[in-house]
């Protein structure tokens, strides 16, 4: 048959991307669209444009299958733009209710990070308090896996990112095991979280990694943290191995406990 599908309620949903862009993001709003489409071919996709900015202006355009078959399995979040604004006033949530009043928004649906998850977790409470018939949905991203619970096994966007840095680590580490010329010391994305270091060391099989988790649970100093690397160098240095792979997480001076105290 012809005849569109109207299996379910004909909904109105709204997306935004939120924070830093993640492999997959698209594939997120693709995925919902397919959903939406699938039980009822007469609901409707807003997205909204460079992220909560474009929620509190109202600024949003219909996403269709045909501009979102454009977009799918590629990076980036240029589909529909993204920002880093937080939603975190009274006044911006009372706007959110005129935007979904206005558009009669059935559910909205933010994609981000920590404080992504949390504006969206404030906004469902306040549209909870205030009688907005809207169902707020956060989608946890994050390629630092830095979100984790029970219910949660993994954000989207870590599995494809170490992926990529461990396939250029193992590179690295064939280029140090041929030339024998020293030690690349490479900076590994993760602050308070070192699972991106964790995963690509075992991948790549790297000779050290310093983990976040542990100097802070150690308590170590930065000058400790140096104490360890050479002992290693020195180590290798007696077996003829003066060349070797170490990664370092990106704020490793902040976390130490000289630098915190």
């Amino acid at each position: 048959s012809d005849e569109p599908v109207t299996l379910g309620r004909q909904l109105t949903v709204g997306v935004l991307l939120s924070g830093g862009p993640a492999p997959g993001g698209h594939n997120v709003i693709g995925g919902l669209l397919e959903y939406l489409k699938r039980h009822n071919a007469y609901s409707t996709l807003l997205g909204f444009t460079d992220g909560s900015s474009g929620l509190l202006s109202g600024c949003c355009a219909e996403i269709t299958p045909e501009r979102c078959a454009q977009f799918l399995n590629l990076g980036g979040f240029n589909m529909i733009g993204t920002a880093r604004a937080r939603l975190s006033t009274t006044e911006h949530f009372q706007t959110c209710r005129s935007v979904v009043e206005r558009f009669r928004l059935n559910g909205l649906v933010i994609v981000g990070g920590r404080d992504s998850n949390t504006s969206a977790a404030g906004l469902s409470e306040f549209f909870e308090e205030n009688g907005v018939r809207c169902c707020v949905v956060g989608v946890p991203k994050s390629i630092e896996a830095d979100m984790r619970s029970n219910d949660l096994e993994m954000t989207f966007g870590f599995d494809t990112t170490t992926k990529f840095y461990s396939t250029l680590l193992a590179n690295i580490c064939l280029d140090a095991a041929t030339t024998k010329s020293g030690y690349h010391f490479v900076r590994m994305v993760g602050r308070g979280a070192s699972h991106i270091s964790l995963e690509c060391a075992l991948q790549a099989h790297v000779n050290y990694s310093v983990l976040a988790e542990e100097v802070v649970a150690k308590g170590s100093t930065l000058a400790m943290i140096v104490r360890q690397i050479t002992d290693i160098v020195c180590w290798r240095a007696t077996s003829g191995r003066s060349y070797g792979v170490v990664l370092i997480p990106e704020g490793l001076v902040e976390i130490t406990a000289d630098v915190r105290a």
